[in-house]
């Protein structure tokens, strides 16, 4: 009998640290997505478009005398030209390359 249980004993203390390592795994993965969600900065901006470019699906705003240009990273339609919209979008503004545009939304009641 005792020949016996010290196999299976050793079985078991192997499967348990083989489940505490997947168990550590899958919490330093979701950590990190965590931590990756956490450091791509969003942000809202409402004001004037002042131009569109359809071929590079981009469109510039001025919002509080800012210039931002955003890119439409899904096919949505793009703003018309004088119309006032609010613009949700992902990144830190710099004038190296365009903000992803994630949402756009006609904004009637204000003005810039």
């Amino acid at each position: 009998m005792k020949k016996f249980l010290s196999p299976v004993l050793a079985l078991v203390a192997v499967a348990l640290l083989a489940g505490l390592g997947e168990a550590q795994k899958s919490i330093q993965e979701k950590k990190q997505a965590t931590e990756k969600h956490k450091s791509t900065p969003r942000g809202m901006v409402t004001g004037k478009v002042t131009q569109v470019d359809s071929k590079e699906k981009t469109f510039t705003l001025v919002a509080k005398g800012k210039t931002y240009r955003f890119v439409l990273e899904k096919a949505t339609q793009l703003p018309k030209v004088d119309t006032t919209i609010d613009v949700t979008y992902e990144g830190t503004p710099d004038d190296s390359k365009p903000l992803a545009a994630k949402a756009i939304q006609l904004n009637t009641s204000r003005s810039n």
